[in-house]
């Protein structure tokens, strides 16, 4: 699988051409047969990794949350913060602050992961540098 990541949609074709031409020239990549094509922009991440946990009696989850891992695998996130939202929420039903509370700190760990992720992806490109702790 091969990617970029874009800020402006409109580029995403003009930076997929220029890094499949880098890596057939640096890297004597062969492309025998192009099994999917797959676009969508990754969502902005402050730095830290802010956790939006949702607001009022809705709960955020995945990547909405900003449960984003950078190295491109989304779902587990998604499903463990969702397991996780769904929990707090049979647990404590009739008191949102305890919903909250006990969704925060079942992600705790998560949070910690995403954080880690972000750090490493940091450390090896310059372009999220902010992102660095």
């Amino acid at each position: 699988m091969l990617g970029v990541s874009v800020k402006d949609r409109s580029k995403t074709d003009y930076y997929y051409a220029r890094f499949i031409a880098y890596m057939k020239k640096k890297h004597n990549l062969q492309i025998d047969e192009q099994q999917k094509v797959d676009k969508w922009l990754m969502p902005y991440i402050s730095p830290g990794c802010a956790i939006d946990y949702g607001v009022g009696r809705i709960l955020f989850a995945g990547e909405i949350a900003g449960f984003l891992n950078p190295m491109g695998e989304g779902i587990s996130a998604g499903m463990e913060s969702g397991y996780y939202a769904a929990s707090a929420i049979m647990k404590y039903f009739d008191d949102v602050d305890l919903v909250y509370a006990n969704y925060k700190e079942s992600t705790a760990a998560l949070h910690s992961y995403m954080k880690r992720q972000w750090g490493f992806v940091a450390r090896m490109a310059d372009t999220f540098k902010e992102m660095k702790y």
